[in-house]
């Protein structure tokens, strides 16, 4: 659809996607989307879910890639490499995005910095490793190479509907990998979300000062087997994380305590 939208003629795959629209709706059926069907129903519908997912997801890599193909870099090296970062809704994003930077291993790169225009983007790569991909080519069509494979975080900015392509340019120096930033606080204008280290999640309203602690809980508990209510099962505890975090004595307890 973006491709479209930017005048790309005839690479809306109608036929496909409607060839996908119609296996979605026979995974409609009343009885087969809410799950009170026998397991043969749920099979096939398990089936009808994994073409739409694998051949959608190949329609969004084809056009992911002819449109980065269409974004070049007028500053970019003979060496660089680019990165394009997709925003297919409808608002403006600004956030983390973890995305995949391939390298052959001929080229021998040991690191790399990243650029949005001439501007330096802070990044950190989280893993790295080799592999083999294929590449269409117009000479050997399928051709199979080895590349390095770096696993980075940044923060991009991308506009509604659009795309930010980043500049990827290889150094002699190698870039380290470190451990991915465990998150425990969440904040907007409006809301202040903290996780502390006992699972605990607490609420802050920001505009009113007030203070929702443990605002939410986990419970695993047996379920006889219900087509449409539920019925817990005779004899079954539950387990909950609700009210772990002070016992009987006043002394926090395990997360994961049977009531």
């Amino acid at each position: 659809a973006m491709l479209s939208l930017a005048g790309a003629a005839g690479v809306y795959p109608k036929d496909v996607l409607h060839y996908l629209w119609k296996l979605l709706v026979q995974n409609h059926a009343h009885d087969s989307m809410c799950g009170c069907s026998v397991d043969a129903v749920h099979e096939d519908m398990e089936n009808r879910f994994r073409r739409i997912t694998e051949v959608s997801n190949e329609l969004i890599r084809r056009g992911m890639e002819t449109l980065a193909g269409h974004c070049p870099l007028p500053d970019a090296g003979e060496k660089d490499y680019q990165l394009t970062v997709f925003n297919p809704t409808e608002r403006a994003r600004c956030e983390v995005v973890r995305a995949e930077v391939d390298f052959y291993a001929d080229d021998r790169v040991q690191g790399f910095s990243l650029f949005d225009g001439d501007r330096p983007v802070n990044f950190a790569v989280v893993g790295r490793r080799r592999r083999r991909v294929d590449k269409i080519t117009p000479i050997n069509l399928t051709q199979n190479y080895e590349v390095d494979t770096y696993t980075v975080e940044f923060i991009a900015d991308v506009p509604a509907m659009g795309v930010r392509t980043y500049r990827v340019a290889p150094l002699e120096t190698e870039t380290a990998v470190t451990a991915p930033a465990v998150l425990d606080q969440l904040e907007n204008e409006f809301l202040t979300v903290s996780v502390t280290s006992e699972g605990r999640v607490d609420i802050l309203d920001k505009r009113t000062g007030r203070k929702v602690e443990d605002a939410l809980w986990l419970e695993d508990e047996a379920e006889y087997g219900s087509s449409y209510i539920h019925l817990p099962l005779e004899g079954d505890t539950p387990i909950s994380s609700k009210g772990h975090f002070l016992g009987a004595s006043g002394q926090a307890v395990s997360p994961f305590t049977r009531e």
